[in-house]
């Protein structure tokens, strides 16, 4: 009886405190991560998705294969692009140039290939033979096709970062990356948002039950004492906030500057407390965005796609919106941008 009412009390408090996982408007969520479709008419080279937080999906499990495939069942395509070129018979990851294998490729009627030993070091200045792709003409399962073909062909876009939780404020997510403090923070803007600030009861639960799921190890945050020893503000590119006293959740004994410059603060697992640790640390990145903009959904829209609303900017590549966007939302004047790219078009 006694171990009974545990797991009651266990399984109603995990529900209570789980975060909700989900993603911007326009984008589906399967397990941790967000998923793009694409419009249709690019042939593979063309098919790709914006640098900055997509990668076209490798498919890594049967139970991700079936889930891309509802995704299309309804859809009027001939085929969507997935990540995988052969080179030499050899089915490759285009970002790496390592070997992909059968469970990259479920329901595949793609030829063995030969073991990754056998790659020769000069794969990669070779032509690629053909693209892997999921054809409607066989039931979404995977086949090799023409990379040319563009006609009526779609893709698919996976979130390198997890799935985001939000509060009134502003929406949480972890980017599954290593890297100092400062360049943290710069990897955050450079995706429309900055180092996570915690600024009430509200975002502290929700961001240590959204942590529980997608992290075990220390994540940066916003926090930091580098102007003035002690006196603790959350830093990000546009703003310095005074930390309340009445939401400080240290660790204990900190913090402690128990080292040399421990002037940044982190956040640790297994209770998430706060730490303060030396910029030179090297840990994953908690990023922050504005809470209606990314549950709309159009910026993320365009940083993707270069469309807003469903109308691409005229002269303008994904890859010059994304050297711009750091810039732009630097200003403060992000619904400013976003109506000036619909301006354009109209």
């Amino acid at each position: 009886m006694v171990h009974f009412i545990a797991y009651v009390v266990a399984t109603v408090f995990t529900t209570v405190t789980a975060a909700q996982l989900e993603c911007p408007d326009g984008l589906s969520l399967f397990e941790k991560s967000c998923y793009f479709i694409g419009d249709a008419g690019y042939n593979y080279f063309v098919a790709q998705c914006a640098y900055n937080d997509y990668d076209v999906v490798t498919i890594s499990s049967p139970e991700e294969n079936a889930f891309i495939k509802s995704l299309f069942q309804d859809d009027d395509a001939t085929g969507v692009w997935i990540n995988g070129v052969q080179v030499a018979g050899f089915w490759l990851n285009p970002l790496t140039y390592g070997q992909l294998s059968f469970k990259d490729f479920p329901d595949s009627n793609t030829a063995s290939t030969p073991d990754s030993s056998t790659i020769p070091p000069f794969i990669s200045t070779l032509p690629i033979e053909e693209c892997a792709a999921l054809s409607n003409q066989r039931d979404w399962a995977c086949e090799g096709k023409d990379c040319n073909v563009g006609d009526g062909m779609k893709f698919v876009c996976k979130t390198r970062s997890f799935a985001q939780t939000c509060t009134s404020r502003a929406c949480f997510r972890l980017v599954p990356e290593t890297d100092f403090h400062r360049i943290a923070q710069m990897e955050c803007e450079r995706r429309g948002g900055s180092l996570a600030s915690i600024r009430s009861e509200e975002e502290s639960t929700a961001v240590k039950a959204y942590l529980d799921q997608v992290s075990n190890s220390a994540v940066w945050t916003a926090g930091s004492d580098k102007d003035d020893e002690n006196d603790w503000y959350w830093h990000t590119d546009s703003e310095k906030v005074k930390i309340s006293d009445d939401l400080t959740d240290w660790a204990d004994s900190e913090p402690n500057d128990d080292g040399y410059g421990e002037d940044c603060m982190v956040m640790v697992p297994p209770d998430w407390k706060w730490n303060n640790v030396a910029s030179y640390e090297r840990n994953t990145l908690l990023c922050e965005f504005e809470s209606h903009v990314m549950r709309r959904g159009k910026l993320e829209h365009l940083v993707t796609t270069g469309k807003f609303e469903g109308k691409r900017s005229r002269g303008r590549q994904r890859e010059k919106i994304m050297d711009g966007l750091a810039t732009w939302l630097g200003t403060g004047k992000v619904l400013d941008t976003l109506t000036a790219v619909k301006d354009d078009d109209d």
